[in-house]
């Protein structure tokens, strides 16, 4: 077997990683500066060895779909839980160049098998079509997508996540968002998570996704807005639990079908999920499956009329990635189909919607970009 081709420290210059100098062994930490540019070729493997690589310039690994890249890496869980970058694995500070979408320049991980790597996001990365089985954390901007992923997504500030396939690892979780501001979630598979297929803690879009078998399906824990439209949560424990009394989330034409509770009221707050599939068309069958101030006089009450009297044909992932900007809707959906049935019978109004051309994305983050510099600039 050939020994690997060890690597340390910084690299002041340009680099490729070949194939045919296959595999690559860090003897130490790596270190690819602001300005540098570091290529991994396909079919390379990279063996971390407990260490990691820290990118301020570029890091391009693209492989191909007949000749992946491999990383193999660490495992474990960030310290200090999911807001703190982590030293093992692979590391985008916010200095490093951002991916372009017109161009596609900048850093990107694509076609490769990424085994106990952890990836730490800040900034416009684009993580596509790998398989992980491990943790990945995001800060601004990255575009995460058609990944096959066994671990955990955690996103902080803003994030698209879109048309991954997500199971439960170690971690215990599929997307927990943290302090988002106008994520987009879409288009995703989570299932079999032991806690939360996606936790919901800042503002988001999450439209499009199969959320099953996990033991919370979607959780509204702290404040902002969300949008939660257009998804099938299914053969879950709780389907939706709505735990804030901070949130302003609008719940529509979902389908909720077969989870033990559809929907789990945790506040004495008042809430309204109105024109969503149920299941059922019975509304004491309905009244049953949600869990609210009828079974915890503590808690408030949730209104689910009118209510869709079949499934929503769109509550499920789409190849396209056509996210709304607008306010909710009180139409189904952004997309073509026949209009469900409201039950009792009342007209929602119609709304105009637009589309995001793209995934360009702008947003201001000048608090939590200069912390997290700060921080990595500190780290040795």
């Amino acid at each position: 077997m050939q020994a690997d081709t060890s690597v340390t420290g910084i690299i002041y210059s340009d680099t490729t990683w070949t194939k045919a100098n296959s595999s690559y062994g860090l003897t130490g930490p790596v270190g690819v500066p602001e300005g540098v540019t570091l290529t991994i070729e396909p079919g390379v493997t990279v063996n971390l060895n407990d260490y990691y690589i820290r990118v301020n310039g570029t890091l391009r690994a693209i492989g191909s779909s007949n000749d992946k890249i491999r990383i193999n890496g660490v495992s474990g869980a960030p310290p200090l839980g999911l807001l703190i970058p982590f030293t093992y694995g692979i590391s985008f500070t916010i200095i490093s160049e951002g991916y372009n979408e017109q161009t596609g320049s900048g850093r990107i991980i694509e076609n490769a098998i990424l085994s106990q790597t952890s990836i730490s996001l800040s900034g416009s990365n684009k993580i596509s079509s790998n398989i992980i089985d491990s943790f990945i954390f995001t800060g601004t901007l990255p575009i995460i997508s058609n990944n096959i992923i066994t671990g955990k997504i955690g996103a902080s500030v803003s994030a698209v996540v879109l048309n991954n396939t997500i199971t439960d690892g170690s971690s215990g979780g599929g997307i927990t968002l943290e302090l988002t501001d106008n994520a987009f979630i879409f288009g995703n598979t989570i299932s079999g998570c032991s806690s939360v297929g996606i936790s919901v803690g800042g503002s988001a879009t999450i439209e499009r996704n199969l959320v099953k078998n996990n033991n919370y399906g979607i959780s509204v824990y702290v404040e902002g807005w969300a949008t939660i439209q257009n998804n099938t949560i299914s053969n879950n424990y709780v389907g939706l639990k709505y735990g804030s009394t901070v949130a302003y989330p609008t719940i529509s034409y979902n389908n909720f079908e077969d989870n033990s509770y559809n929907l789990y009221l945790d506040v004495s707050k008042d809430i309204d999920v109105i024109n969503n599939w149920w299941g059922t068309t019975d509304i004491q069958a309905i009244k049953q499956s949600i869990f609210d101030f009828e079974e915890d006089f503590n808690l408030g009450a949730v209104n689910f009329t009118p209510f869709l009297t079949a499934p929503n044909p769109e509550a499920t992932p789409a190849a396209t990635y056509v996210p709304i900007t607008t306010p909710p809707p009180t139409t189904p959906s952004p997309t073509n189909f026949t209009t469900p049935t409201l039950m009792p019978s009342q007209e929602p109004q119609q709304t105009e919607f637009t589309t995001i051309i793209g995934v360009a994305i702008v947003v201001a983050v000048f608090g939590a970009g200069l912390g997290l510099l700060i921080y990595l600039s500190k780290r040795k």
